[in-house]
């Protein structure tokens, strides 16, 4: 019986470890590679600006480098992510290019508008 209790107690630490590894890669961020595919310039994934938003993310504006091709984009909880035209997350006069879907977006042929050049991260109201 006791061998039992000890391998559940070991199951669950384990199975709490993993929760925490995966949580840790969910968190909310934007990384920019000078390559499309979110790849840097050796083919691996190592980007050229890691960008992560604070806890909240909300109504953070974050502006992407002119040699950056590809940007690595999670959220968490209810968080939406809005590209503009511009880098100061302006949307005045028709800067609003819309919600880039998750995971890699190329900055120049996601939107037809035109280019990703910033991103504001945030929590909807209710």
């Amino acid at each position: 019986m006791q061998l039992t209790q000890v391998l559940l107690t070991l199951s669950a630490f384990a199975a709490l470890g993993q929760a925490a590894f995966l949580d840790a890669r969910a968190n909310n961020k934007a990384n920019e590679y000078p390559k499309t595919e979110c790849k840097d310039s050796k083919g691996g994934n190592t980007p050229s600006f890691a960008h992560k938003p604070n806890g909240a993310g909300n109504g953070q504006c974050i502006s992407m480098d002119d040699s950056t091709a590809s940007v690595y984009i999670a959220v968490t909880g209810g968080q939406k992510v809005t590209a503009y035209k511009n880098q100061k997350c302006d949307g005045g006069n028709g800067e609003t290019l819309g919600n880039p879907g998750r995971e890699c977006v190329e900055l120049n042929t996601y939107f037809p508008a035109g280019r990703i050049k910033s991103l504001r991260y945030e929590i909807p109201k209710p």
